[in-house]
């Protein structure tokens, strides 16, 4: 599915006698598609695989992750799209790093990595910190920016608004009665502030995204088939009685969520199929998009506030 930034299109391709997917870049719809990462070429027994990328916000900058070895051990690597050169800045594989977010700026990014300071007892995967990298600065100098204290299997993940305000770091964790995701906010405004909680001890899974002012969180708490809320950012630490429920638990399963310009789209798998409707930010139903039959969504994907969705089918 194409995934629209700031004019550009970037998407994942496999053509008929290829082993692997290549990654293109297209200027407009209607242009032809360049080649910004081609995984057959990466190595000579084809190994070293593509496992993740981002384009920043204005699109001018790819941050990508390589493993050598097509395991879970990536490395991050910055590309200029328009040059197709790499920088200088490089995440090595052995802290088992993971992209998360670009800053709204494109002059750095956050990431998970294991801490530096953890005990060397061959848990290499385990006591994940978020740190936040500055382009052109020494990795080894990023500062950590939230996990310390943390439970050493707490699975940390990290994503920005577009706008610059605020940071939203996410908790997986294991160690409970029931597997649980937590969400931590900082206000990015003011760069000294603390993390404050937004939801923390419940035995359910929070998915979070940003659209204008708001946290748009996708949740399966006191709701199996899940249900979709907002808060404004700016009270969102106030407690879960300040959440509105936008879409209400139904009789289908909310399968993924995506909210651009004045508009949110919903997943719901019903009747082991696909629908796919269409919603104000409010949540008044507005339409249900027509498929080409019964069949599966996979991947919402669109630009916060453009004028298309795209979705595979």
């Amino acid at each position: 599915v194409p995934y629209p930034k700031h004019g550009r299109y970037f998407f994942m391709e496999r053509k008929d006698g290829q082993d692997l997917g290549v990654l293109y870049v297209q200027e407009g719809l209607q242009s032809t598609p360049r080649t910004l990462i081609d995984q057959n070429t990466l190595s000579p027994d084809k190994k070293t695989v593509l496992t993740g990328w981002e384009p920043s916000q204005d699109s001018t900058l790819l941050a990508y992750e390589l493993s050598r070895a097509a395991n879970d051990r990536s490395s991050i690597h910055i590309r200029n799209v328009t040059s197709g050169k790499d920088l200088v800045d490089t995440i090595l594989e052995e802290s088992y790093p993971s992209f998360q977010a670009w800053s709204h700026d494109s002059s750095g990014f956050w990431y998970v990595r294991r801490d530096p300071n953890a005990p060397q007892n061959g848990e290499k995967k385990f006591y994940q910190r978020v740190f936040y990298h500055r382009l052109g600065d020494d990795p080894k100098n990023d500062a950590v920016v939230f996990g310390e204290g943390r439970e050493k299997t707490d699975y940390l993940g990290a994503i920005a608004s577009e706008d610059g305000k605020w940071l939203l770091v996410s908790a997986y964790v294991s160690t409970g009665k029931k597997p649980r995701r937590e969400l931590y906010l900082k206000d990015l405004q003011h760069p000294q502030s603390a993390f404050e909680t937004v939801v923390e001890g419940k035995d359910a899974l929070f998915v979070a995204q940003f659209h204008r002012d708001a946290l748009y969180i996708l949740t399966n708490h006191e709701a199996p088939h899940w249900k979709v809320a907002s808060v404004d950012a700016e009270y969102a630490t106030a407690g879960l009685h300040t959440w509105q429920t936008v879409i209400p638990e139904g009789a289908g399963v909310i399968e993924d969520f995506l909210p651009l310009r004045n508009h949110l789209y919903i997943s719901v798998l019903e009747n082991v199929h696909s629908t796919l409707r269409e919603y104000s930010l409010a949540g008044a139903f507005r339409r249900e998009i027509s498929l080409p039959s019964l069949g599966s969504l996979s991947g919402l994907t669109g630009e916060r506030e453009g004028n298309e969705l795209f979705f595979g089918f």
